[in-house]
């Protein structure tokens, strides 16, 4: 069965943005030997356009894989319904054109477990440690939202290690970044900052940086109470090559899944 890889991710906003997408494409591409594709919810090319190409080469079977950290965003519940999957299934037909594929969606990647190993990784690219490094994983926030799972995991994950943890959102939940960052300033540590985005945009080298005060900086020295405390901030989690190992894992029990049905 000829089958394809379709990564779908959600677009910014910033053209001269690095692409996370691409990245993570070309290296799964290299080491599974499937043709990968790209398509974004914002700007092209669409998922319908990239379905579509598929289908005039005869792809037959297409695994989707949302290129998000939230399997419960609305992002998420639109990959889903532009695959013309309803809620919870995660297989399914396209057609156009005559032909048709078998369609599977795999999950995200930030509720993955290899997340642990991610986040240690930035914190040791940092030279952080719990002795004299707090870390504020900052996420986009949801609408109307109380699940905070994954994002409570994620942090648990640091905590484990030793490391003094706050979450704060860019908007919508508490805590926000400014009072999450003045918590941690009382602990006296070096602070660094996850942005926990997929992409770089607006949110990550604008709204973030404005509110930290890091604006066209990665770090800035601050004196608290006679104390230096240094701030850094990471780049955007979705960046870190070691993301492909998590889709990869994605794609594999996705197609282990469908060969069940």
């Amino acid at each position: 069965m000829k089958t394809a890889v379709l990564l779908i991710a959600y677009g910014t906003e910033m053209p001269n943005a690095g692409d996370p997408a691409t990245l993570h494409s070309k290296r799964i591409h290299e080491q599974t030997g499937y043709d990968v594709r790209t398509a974004y919810l914002h700007h092209g090319p669409s998922i319908e356009d990239a379905v579509h190409g598929l289908l005039d080469e005869d792809v037959e079977m297409i695994v989707a894989v949302p290129f998000l950290l939230s399997p419960r965003s609305s992002a998420a519940e639109k990959i889903r319904a532009e695959l013309g999957l309803c809620t919870e299934k995660t297989f399914g037909t396209v057609r156009y054109g005559g032909k048709s594929a078998q369609v599977v969606l795999t999950g995200t990647f930030g509720d993955h477990q290899k997340m642990r190993t991610i986040l240690v990784q930035i914190c040791d690219s940092h030279d952080a440690s719990p002795r004299n490094t707090s870390v504020l994983l900052i996420f986009h926030g949801k609408k109307n939202s109380s699940d905070i799972q994954y994002e409570e995991r994620d942090a648990e994950y640091l905590r484990e290690r030793g490391y003094e943890v706050s979450i704060a959102y860019e908007r919508h939940q508490m805590p926000d970044i400014k009072n999450a960052t003045e918590n941690l300033l009382k602990s006296g540590r070096d602070i660094l900052v996850i942005p926990m985005f997929v992409s770089p945009g607006r949110h990550t080298e604008e709204t973030i940086p404005r509110i930290l005060g890091l604006v066209g900086r990665k770090e800035k020295d601050m004196d608290v109470g006679g104390r230096t405390i240094r701030m850094m901030y990471a780049d955007e989690v979705g960046m870190h090559p070691d993301i492909t190992y998590i889709l990869k894992d994605r794609i594999s029990e996705a197609l282990q899944d469908s060969k069940k049905k």
